[in-house]
């Protein structure tokens, strides 16, 4: 069964089902979408959403992982019901919150993030960013913060003429907050995987949520402790947009080989949508700036 065929199934049945509750609850209808959406790096995502008149937030419920289900035997009126209890849940906890989106009330809220340029080259004409090497410093607004989990919005070109600020300030403020708010994590890969030694010490940058932890090699001062503490400087190897392995430099570790290992890991166990990158990077030491390794 193609996604959109299941898509309009599931519709169907929570239009019914909603009219039935509007029926004997005496409340208008809630209007029922389905929509594809793009997310980083182009990658599309199938879903679901349900607008009422008075909610602030609308809430957006991915189906690809119940198309699954479905096809592995379970009813489409039992996905309804569990996609109906979520919305009515979040659909609440909307009505509470309220958006305030002027600069007062975001400033300390704004983050950056590291995504590839190229395949977020149509997107980013919409957004302030900074480039970087083949990436780019995305901005954001900080709407919740979970454990493993968080939401946002995006920083458009038009928040920043209804802000009155520039790119520099909004740089500036992201530099600001992201550590605080998502504070870096430094941990030899080793431990974290609970293995022993390979011979090649690496070590994982990311923050302490998991979640757009690449960025943390932006923070001030990450990458120049790491390589004192390392007495090398560094070759970077992008994981994903989550994390990056850092690498103390020695001359029998090539470029090409790492790029190859990175290649082969992005290829093989990191998700499209989380992709960062195929190169490899190098932080020099000595004048603490970061490039693409060359061979």
């Amino acid at each position: 069964m193609t996604v959109e065929g299941f898509a309009e199934d599931l519709k169907r049945e929570l239009c019914r089902r909603m009219e039935e509750q509007a029926i004997r609850s005496g409340k208008p209808r809630r209007r029922i979408e389905y929509r594809v959406l793009k997310r980083n790096n182009g990658v599309r995502h199938h879903g679901i959403l349900v607008m009422e008149e008075e909610a602030r937030i609308v809430p957006y419920i991915y189906i690809e992982r119940y198309l699954e289900e479905y096809e592995g035997g379970r009813r489409l009126q039992d996905i309804a019901a569990e996609i109906e209890q979520t919305w009515g849940r979040q659909l609440e906890e909307g009505k509470e919150q309220k958006l305030d989106s002027s600069y007062e009330a975001v400033r300390e809220k704004l983050v950056c993030r590291l995504v590839h340029y190229e395949k977020n080259k149509e997107w980013l004409e919409q957004v302030p960013y900074l480039p970087f090497l083949d990436l780019a410093v995305t901005f954001h607004v900080m709407l919740f913060q979970e454990e493993r989990t968080s939401g946002s919005i995006p920083v458009r070109n038009s928040h920043l003429k209804n802000w009155e600020i520039d790119l520099k300030e909004l740089c500036r403020l992201a530099m600001e907050n992201t550590p605080r708010l998502f504070p870096q994590e430094i941990r030899r890969l080793e431990d974290l995987l609970e293995i022993e030694p390979v011979g090649i010490p690496m070590y994982l940058i990311s923050n302490t949520s998991g979640v757009y932890g690449a960025a943390a090699i932006l923070y001030p001062s990450v990458l120049s402790e790491l390589a004192e503490r390392l007495d090398a400087s560094l070759y970077l190897l992008p994981s994903s947009i989550h994390e990056f392995i850092a690498v103390p430099f020695c001359e029998k570790y090539k470029p090409e080989e790492l790029r190859e290992v990175v290649q082969e890991i992005n290829e093989s166990q990191v998700p499209e949508e989380e992709y960062l990158s195929n190169e490899v990077y190098y932080y020099d030491r000595e004048k603490g700036v970061v490039g693409k390794a060359e061979d």
